[in-house]
């Protein structure tokens, strides 16, 4: 006896649902950068910065579904994620006074991009090296500011 098991195939609906999940963390590590310039660095980022650094990242996920439909979905994530890493680097740049930090900003959208549709790709093991992906980035970040004394006052800002 011959039987037929059918795979459907992971429509580009499904892809754009998945990466959306992810999101999250993209705001998280973009803002966590943010504040370790500010806290580290000693570049002062306002609220309406991060909002709208985070809004840029939002709007990914909604050029990527738009993309998608018209153009497939591997080359509407590269165009989204360009457009989306390139305008937050510009804006960066301007916040925090430097295309040195910009670069920084850019690289770890790149990174998270790459990243991302990496585990796009990996559906069996996405969830494993996802973890331990966010491992990695929280032992850095808590090895970075292991000497950082967080309730001490902040100075005033000059004029």
């Amino acid at each position: 006896m011959a039987s037929i098991n059918l795979i459907q195939p992971v429509d580009l609906y499904s892809q754009v649902n998945r990466a959306t999940k992810y999101g999250f963390l993209f705001i998280g590590f973009t803002f966590l950068a943010l504040l370790m310039f500010d806290v580290i660095g000693g570049v002062r980022v306002s609220a309406v910065e991060y909002l709208l650094m985070g809004a840029a990242i939002v709007l990914f996920f909604v050029l990527l579904l738009a993309f998608a439909e018209v153009i497939g979905f591997t080359f509407a994530y590269i165009v989204a994620s360009a457009a989306i890493a390139g305008l937050n680097t510009a804006y960066s740049a301007a916040v925090l006074n430097s295309w040195r930090r910009a670069y920084f900003i850019g690289g770890l959208l790149v990174g998270l991009y790459a990243v991302l549709y990496v585990l796009l790709s990996l559906e069996a093991f996405s969830l494993l090296i996802g973890s331990l992906l966010l491992f990695a980035a929280l032992a850095g970040v808590m090895y970075g500011t292991r000497r950082v004394d967080w309730s001490a006052p902040r100075k005033p800002e000059e004029v």
